[in-house]
């Protein structure tokens, strides 16, 4: 238990240090991670190369990474199904484009 925390609290003051010293990086990668193809698919697939190479996380903080991803992806399958019985494509798409702008806004 205290390596789990210990070890989210160091990834949480990584994450904050690319935000202070590279603002326009990390709102980069947020806006990728999100719009591009879902944010769990971009920050797996980014993680291995980025994540351990540049930011220097440890594997354990990378599969603790991966395991907050699946297990919010989870979350946000099953509100996009939800969504996707009570609106109509044309909504859905509205939706997605006005996150996108929301986005690249920031």
């Amino acid at each position: 238990s205290n390596v789990i925390s210990a070890t989210l609290r160091q990834l949480c003051s990584e994450l904050v240090g690319l935000r202070k010293n590279h603002p326009e990086a990390a709102k980069y990668l947020l806006a990728l991670a999100i719009l591009q193809s879902g944010l769990g698919t971009t920050l797996l697939t980014v993680s291995v190369s980025y994540m351990l190479e540049q930011l220097r996380v440890s594997a354990l903080q990378n599969n603790i990474l991966y395991f907050a991803i699946l297990a919010s992806g989870l979350g946000w399958g099953w509100l996009f199904q939800i969504l996707a019985r009570k609106l109509s494509f044309r909504q859905l798409l509205l939706l997605i484009v006005a996150d996108w702008f929301a986005f690249i806004s920031i």
